[in-house]
């Protein structure tokens, strides 16, 4: 890099729908991590969202308009900072940004007063804290509001006695009172809250995703150019805030509705654009360009 007269690069991050969980993207367990169907790119994208709304703008004080956004053509999207204050960084410096979004080396003693004695209360964060403090209260607080204390980690048992006390244990989350609904032993305690704050991370793949954003001579996909696995265009959005009424499959079309005939082998049930297909095997179908070329592209038919 040195002898290429490398001058900097775009702190980029890679969000792929294969690496989501299966209570954000269950159709994964169904058509495999090789296709993208419209509820897994959803998913992704609201992962993006969250990406660029609850860490890159508060918490790094990033502008929108110093990032860029584009689909990445096939299961999720990129987006690039280009602050001439992140061009220079280090890999050691983007692997810390990336262990922040994950909460990698995040200790509940960090987050949570632990009691020294007997009389003593858990106080914790608040829902107007900054950083991580904040994010864990306001979390536990809409997980609390929606039922679902057992997505970030809480035991069902546990969930299940909290719930009939919403109000009251709302109300001591909003003012740091942790102690309210911690109702276990001093062993436990430090378990129950460190599952629920890993629970919390930005979900990246183990390890392409993050070498991406780690790596500062990592190539990414160019926007706008033509994805090889699958016809579609590596669309790059007007702005960050487009992000939301984005359509993959509508807007990152390269080819039409023109029909074409081809041999599918193993396709699975997949929603593309709003409309299904499939499952195809080892069968002669008559599709629009756009998706037949998905296939085609996939390896998985023939003209």
């Amino acid at each position: 890099m040195v002898r290429k007269s490398w001058l900097g690069a775009d702190l980029v991050f890679d969000l792929d729908a294969n690496h989501l969980d299966k209570r954000s993207a269950p159709c994964i367990a169904e058509h495999g991590e090789n296709w993208a169907c419209d509820i897994c790119l959803e998913a992704v994208k609201n992962e993006t969202i969250r990406l660029i709304e609850e860490f890159l703008v508060p918490d790094f004080g990033i502008s929108k308009g110093e990032m860029s956004v584009n689909f990445s053509g096939n299961r999720g999207y990129h987006v690039h900072v280009r602050g001439e204050e992140f061009k220079q960084l280090n890999a050691g410096a983007r692997r810390e940004i990336v262990d922040y979004l994950t909460g990698v080396g995040l200790q509940y003693e960090s987050i949570f007063f632990r009691p020294r004695t007997r009389g003593e209360k858990r106080v914790g964060p608040k829902p107007d804290d900054p950083g991580w403090y904040g994010r864990i209260a306001r979390t536990f607080i809409n997980s609390l509001q929606n039922s679902e204390l057992e997505g970030i980690g809480i035991s069902y048992s546990m969930a299940k006695r909290i719930y009939t006390k919403k109000t009251e244990v709302e109300s001591a989350i909003r003012a740091g009172n942790w102690d309210y609904w911690l109702r276990t032993s001093q062993r436990d305690a430090p378990v129950i809250l460190q599952q629920m704050m890993n629970a919390q991370g930005l979900r990246f793949s183990d390890k392409i995703d993050q070498n991406v954003t780690s790596d500062s001579t990592k190539l990414i996909r160019l926007p706008d150019s033509l994805h090889g696995e699958t016809g579609l265009v590596a669309k790059r959005l007007n702005s960050p805030d487009a992000l939301a009424d984005f359509e993959p499959f509508k807007d990152a079309r390269a080819f039409g509705e023109e029909k074409m005939r081809v041999h599918a082998k193993n396709v699975p049930r997949l929603s593309l654009g709003g409309e299904l297909i499939g499952p195809l095997r080892d069968f002669t179908v008559v599709l629009p360009e756009w998706k037949a070329l998905l296939l085609l592209c996939k390896k998985e038919a023939k003209l």
